[in-house]
């Protein structure tokens, strides 16, 4: 999660170039790393903030994202909220609701989740420990692979470094790569080049779909791959 200062720092950018704010706060809940920053939301920055000036640019031109597919795990609910005091923005929504709109029995039960905050407490703390443990299991194998890795705090996900294991430093490479690890390894991973990577060779894990033996299972062999492209079993075979 990003500091306050970084928030502010945004919104401050936002604010001196006239530019709206939107803030997608759809993994709020899923903070699980000890000693992280915790969650900080847009809208509590808007009501710290202690000047007249910005505080009225702010409450129209600040705009939170949530659902509940990533906390809660219900993507298929389909379920989303926007957060805005744009009223201009809202009626345009209006518009736009009559085609997407939640059904009647989805809101209220969600409402009926929502209203025991006992449950949710709970339901998000044993979530959280989930993604917990399933990082520390497949991060764990990556390092016995040597597979470099960026580490996370929140969500679902772990961004790994496969640049070692491209025939070039190509778009081209990584697809093959990436087409190597469906065909051979039966893992579909997220290229990098989906996520805007700035160079090839990047690939995100998720670590949502499975318990933490499959976890070690997926990121062993993603190893078999990256060792035998990169030369490194043959190199630790010889060190033995």
């Amino acid at each position: 999660c990003y500091a306050p200062a970084t928030i502010h720092m945004c919104m401050d950018w936002c604010y001196e170039n006239q530019m709206h704010y939107v803030s997608d706060e759809i993994y709020a809940a899923s903070v699980y790393a000890e000693g992280a920053h915790p969650f900080y939301s847009a809208w509590k920055a808007v009501h710290e903030c202690d000047d007249a000036a910005k505080i009225s640019f702010f409450e129209n031109h600040v705009h939170l994202l949530y659902g509940f597919s990533k906390d809660f795990g219900l993507s298929g609910f389909r379920t989303g909220i926007i957060v805005s005091r744009n009223q201009a923005y809202l009626q345009a929504l209006d518009s736009l609701n009559a085609f997407s709109s939640v059904s009647a029995d989805t809101q209220w039960a969600l409402g009926q989740v929502l209203q025991d905050k006992e449950f949710v407490h709970g339901y998000l703390r044993a979530g959280n420990k989930a993604l917990r443990d399933n990082y520390d299991a497949v991060t764990g194998r990556l390092c016995h692979h040597g597979i470099p890795f960026r580490e996370a705090h929140a969500a679902m996900f772990v961004w790994i470094d496969m640049r070692l294991a491209l025939s070039e430093p190509t778009w081209e490479a990584e697809r093959a790569l990436n087409r190597e690890m469906i065909d051979q390894a039966r893992v579909v991973l997220t290229p990098g080049e989906s996520c805007h990577a700035p160079e090839p060779g990047y690939f995100r894990i998720c670590t949502g779909w499975f318990p933490p033996e499959g976890m070690k299972e997926l990121a062993d062999r993603v190893g078999t791959v990256y060792k035998t492209r990169t030369g490194a079993s043959a190199l630790q075979s010889a060190a033995e």
